[in-house]
């Protein structure tokens, strides 16, 4: 436990996704104080009984204001203090709680266990990313001219609920120009002859995610895409053979960004080289030149170095990769 928890036994949680990582709840709308193996959840009437049935373990305390509710139970068990994450609660709710009760920031009291991937997380984890993969190659197979973007969007979405799974962020189909936009809105847009194509993708198994991105091209494609992939091809490679246990984050960013720069396309190369995945899909650590954590067995993050020309393409590469004890293992070859 960090030094700033030491002086903490209670702890509030308010995020949706840190709760189901305590509890399994796959729910929004409560919160949950943590005291040792003790849960107690405050919520409003409209999902109390729910979560009695799902938490027979827990105590459930009432109230549709659950501000009141924290405040009074906290009183009435002589609890002076709740440890809780600043960076997931807003000034306006910090501020009205810390009038009553005093807060101490604990970040690090689900992050620290959520970073560090159990065998069960893993598992659920490696089976999110069979299904994301299995889905991109059923849906390559099916792109073709006078397709729409959103159209392969939908089909992406179709297979994954046949598959009993959604997807664990809004998918992205781009092509053309559109793929030099990082974070494109799939649109109404035709796939034409000759084009590039985008698709970044991934999906939730028994609450965990996937993330994979592929580009590649429909017909003839020019010496300039053929560069550009090529390197982004070399970087991502590279970059996937340099996660290992006792390697940074930053380390890591730093062999695809220098592949990147010595290319000549440095400059177009404009987000971090990825960053964890678990319950949520963007989770720490970041491959990022400011992110110094040191990469262990159990971790799962994603790599996706690009490189992006506006006006003309973009190109993305991305697998998720599973640190090991003794490198690590790509689970969406």
């Amino acid at each position: 436990m960090k030094a700033a928890q030491k002086s903490v036994v209670h702890f509030l949680v308010t995020h949706p996704a840190d709760i189901f990582y305590l509890t399994g709840l796959d729910l929004s709308g409560f919160w949950l104080v943590v005291a040792g193996k003790t849960q107690t959840v405050f919520a409003p009437t409209l999902l109390a009984g729910q979560i009695r049935e799902l938490l027979p373990e827990a105590t459930v305390v009432v109230g549709d204001i659950m501000i009141d509710a924290l405040v009074k139970y906290c009183r009435d068990n002589g609890i002076k203090k709740l440890g809780t994450d600043f960076t997931k609660i807003s000034h306006g709710f910090a501020h009205s709680l810390a009038k009553n009760i005093p807060l101490e920031n604990t970040a690090h009291f689900v992050a620290d266990r959520r970073i560090i991937k159990s065998p069960a997380e893993i598992k659920s984890i490696q089976r999110s990313c069979a299904i994301a993969i299995a889905t991109f190659e059923q849906v390559r197979r099916l792109v073709r001219p006078g397709m729409t973007e959103i159209q392969i969007a939908f089909k992406i979405e179709e297979i994954f609920a046949k598959n009993n799974v959604r997807s664990s962020f809004t998918t992205i189909v781009a092509a053309g120009a559109n793929t030099a936009n990082p974070h494109h809105i799939s649109s109404t847009r035709k796939i034409a002859k000759n084009d590039i194509i985008l698709i970044d993708m991934g999906c939730l198994f028994n609450g965990y995610a996937s993330d994979l991105t592929r580009t590649f091209a429909i017909g003839k494609i020019n010496y300039l895409y053929t560069a550009v992939y090529a390197a982004v091809s070399r970087a991502h490679r590279t970059a996937v053979r340099a996660v290992r246990p006792g390697i940074t984050a930053k380390q890591v960013d730093g062999v695809a960004r220098g592949i990147i720069t010595q290319a000549g396309y440095g400059k177009e190369f404009i987000h971090s080289t990825g960053h964890g995945v678990g319950i949520e899909v963007h989770e720490p650590p970041r491959l990022s030149a400011r992110d110094a954590t040191v990469l262990v067995a159990g971790m799962v993050v994603t790599v996706e170095p690009g490189v992006y020309l506006p006006g003309q393409f973009g190109v993305r590469i991305e697998d998720t990769v599973q640190i090991t004890n003794s490198g690590r293992k790509v689970l969406t070859q």
